[in-house]
């Protein structure tokens, strides 16, 4: 099959589980005529919103397939381009010396996979695999970059200088004094862990930061996350990273690779994209390094969570690691922070609060899952229920935390 009639089958497939209506390209751009709309009205700027709607009619015309989703294809559409450009880069080249071959942007598209994750496939084509990501993935990490970036504490100094401290007491105060932190990150999880859909969330509009430095991390941490998704499988296709799989086994993660081949391919990749999606910030400011990994880094420790709570639903250890093609978590990170970043005390620190935040998260969803598994019992996760379990387990979030 070629690129895109393997996508539009990957979608058929997936449509047919999900019960997705295939909508018409008015219908699509209605309904994101709809959603700027209402982000002009949380004070989003006209220009914004109007390069939002060039980009989206941009996009409708070349969309891959009648199935594709228009919003996450723009997206993907516009980060592509973003990581081009820094393949492109003098800065780039200089530093890759030229190792690294461009190739053109291959074909691409998404799914809505219940599992938030991508893969690239090879094709008849030969010379241009498919990439998939899931369109949900996205969502996710805009979410969870927001709360994350809340949870950064930063304050002035003494001496009138912009401290941010990873001193673990002081974060702790910092994000029982923020409640909305802990609040919206655990409804996020919990619309994954229920009902797989991180877009019923309460609050996806209009957020509030304790300051204007605490937006900017949340900020880099969103475009970071979302580049680093896309980067990690690009970086595969420059690499030359692909093996043949079929349809059942993209959609439903059957695999049969070799682990220690695969594994090695998995922190290439981890390696490219990290660094590409790091460039993207480093050419426009150098003062950026500090936080232009933070992105990868935190999309590598959601995934890690995603991982535990899939494993809690299905009654295993959580810590239990299922995956014959992928490293853990833990060993993505520590990869990232000795072999990527290295000595970069800057980047360390805030990767230290990243880690001591989402630790406080997990704590924090552990005991409100335990809690509901012990008052409903086998109920708690029955599918039939998983809508009144989520509206339950929401309304206890915000009446505690908030």
């Amino acid at each position: 099959m070629t690129p895109v009639e393997m996508l539009r089958e990957l979608q058929k497939e997936a449509n047919k589980v999900a019960k997705y209506d295939v909508p018409s390209a008015e219908d699509k751009i209605a309904k994101y005529e709809k959603y700027s709309n209402l982000l002009r009205l949380h004070g989003h700027s006209n220009e914004v919103m109007d390069m939002f709607h060039k980009q989206l009619e941009e996009a409708i015309n070349i969309l891959p397939t009648e199935y594709q989703e228009l919003g996450t294809y723009n997206i993907l559409m516009q980060l592509f381009l973003d990581l081009e450009k820094v393949i492109k880069s003098d800065v780039f080249r200089a530093e890759l010396k030229d190792s690294i071959e461009l190739k053109p942007i291959p074909t691409f598209g998404t799914v809505p996979l219940s599992t938030f994750s991508a893969f690239i496939t090879p094709t008849d084509n030969a010379s241009m695999p498919l990439i998939v990501f899931s369109e949900k993935f996205f969502i996710f990490a805009h979410l969870i970059s927001e709360a994350v970036g809340m949870g950064f504490y930063i304050f002035n100094s003494d001496d009138n200088m912009i401290t941010i401290t990873a001193q673990h007491d002081s974060l702790k105060e910092h994000i029982s004094q923020n409640p909305i932190v802990m609040a919206r990150s655990l409804d996020l999880l919990f619309a994954y862990a229920l009902l797989d859909d991180p877009s019923i969330t309460k609050h996806r509009f209009n957020t509030k930061f304790p300051s204007k430095y605490n937006e900017k991390i949340a900020i880099m941490l969103h475009k970071g996350f979302e580049l680093f998704v896309v980067a990690h499988e690009y970086a595969h296709y420059l690499l030359g990273h692909t093996g043949l799989r079929n349809i059942d086994e993209l959609l439903h993660g059957v695999h049969s690779s070799d682990c220690e081949e695969k594994y090695v391919d998995e922190i290439a990749a981890d390696t490219l994209g990290a660094v590409l999606s790091s460039y993207h910030f480093l050419i426009e400011d150098s003062e950026y390094k500090p936080l232009s990994f933070l992105g990868a880094y935190l999309c590598i420790h959601c995934l890690g969570m995603l991982n535990k709570i899939n494993n809690l639903k299905l009654g295993r250890d959580e810590d239990y690691h299922f995956s014959d093609t992928h490293p853990n978590s833990e060993i993505r990170r520590m990869f990232l922070r000795e072999s990527v970043v290295g000595n970069d005390e800057m980047t360390l620190t805030f990767f230290d609060i990243i880690d001591f935040i989402i630790s406080q998260i997990w704590e924090e969803f552990k005991k409100i899952w335990n809690e509901g598994i012990e008052i409903y019992g086998d109920s708690f996760m029955d599918k039939s229920l998983s809508r009144e379990m989520f509206e339950d387990v929401q309304s206890e979030i915000y009446e505690r935390y908030i």
